[in-house]
């Protein structure tokens, strides 16, 4: 999912900094050939999305790396993505049922600032896939964006990391 924002600080305000940042409500069991059904690490558990801020990528591209950590707050449009995915190799099942929340923080500027949430999107992702005769067919397809950006005032909170392709665990 392609996600595109900008921040412009009000005149007669220094410009200060902005970037993306998502939590993650990582819900994802399989079935491994090998090990039986499995779950991911700290399955169904808000969290943040592998780092705390995402890459700056250049302007209006989302796949190339600008070359720095965040942007200016000066309205130039910029742009992120992320793309969900769940490997397939020797599994017989799979099943996505993930929520995200993006966030658009701002930092203003000086020594002893703190990034602060300006909107946020929430949205999910879910699709099964099952292999059948050696053949993968797709079930529950669903993609959801509720009614995209708002103003956001509460700051994202989060006690643990989901990190991309973590060794999924036995189903407890």
């Amino acid at each position: 999912m392609l996600f595109r924002s900008n921040v412009l600080a009000p005149e007669g305000f220094a410009a200060g900094r902005w970037n993306f940042l998502q939590l993650w409500n990582q819900n994802r069991s399989i079935i491994d050939d090998i090990d039986g059904p499995l779950i991911a690490p700290n399955n169904a558990l808000w969290g943040i999305d592998n780092e705390q801020l995402y890459p700056a990528y250049v302007v209006n591209d989302g796949y190339t790396v600008w070359a720095g950590t965040s942007w200016p707050a000066a309205g130039t449009m910029h742009a992120t993505v992320d793309t969900p995915s769940q490997g397939l190799g020797h599994l017989s099942y799979a099943s996505i049922n993930d929520q995200f929340i993006m966030y658009v923080m701002f930092m203003p500027p000086g020594g002893n600032s703190k990034w602060v949430p300006l909107r946020s999107l929430y949205w999910a992702f879910a699709v099964n896939a099952t292999k059948n005769v050696g053949a993968w067919q797709l079930g529950g397809g669903n993609y959801h964006n509720a009614a995209g950006w708002k103003t956001e005032a509460t700051s994202p909170e989060w006690t643990i990391t989901h990190v991309n392709n973590s060794a999924f665990v036995a189903d407890p």
